[in-house]
């Protein structure tokens, strides 16, 4: 038996359950989110376990500072982590490449009713970064 390592160690990219700032108003559906840095060049074919035609591209995620202890937010760059991607994602994923937006927050919205009916948006996400502070600009400010 030969081992065939090509898909080894590939993970893929989930979405997380949307805070309040990211959910769609009016909308009584399930909102998951993901944000990334999504690397176009990387995207491949591929065929699902169902015998489906899908599409992947490998993203760096971005953890977020909100509600953590962190001060900035941090991109992982860990290698193999792809977004799997069916035609509606892939479209939005799309727009992302011709708008070129290096990091991406993606909306998925569900129906709770039915499973398949799955919805999309991307908008660009500016990261959030710690701000230092000049020191001899504060020393100004300052009066002794």
């Amino acid at each position: 038996m030969s081992w065939d390592d090509d898909d080894f160690g590939n993970e893929f990219a989930k979405f997380k359950r949307a805070g309040l700032f990211d959910t769609i108003d009016d909308y009584d559906g399930n909102t998951d989110v993901l944000y990334c840095e999504i690397l176009y060049s990387t995207l491949k074919d591929y065929t699902s376990q169902w015998n489906k035609n899908r599409k992947k591209v490998q993203v760096y995620t971005i953890t977020r500072c909100d509600g953590s202890p962190l001060d900035s937010d941090v991109v992982n760059y860990v290698e193999g982590i792809w977004l799997d991607m069916g035609a509606r994602l892939f479209r939005v994923v799309k727009a992302c490449k011709t708008e070129k937006w290096k990091y991406v927050k993606i909306l998925k919205i569900s129906n709770p009713n039915d499973k398949f009916d799955v919805q999309y948006y991307a908008s660009q996400y500016k990261l959030i970064t710690q701000k230092t502070i000049d020191a001899k600009k504060a020393s100004k400010t300052v009066k002794k």
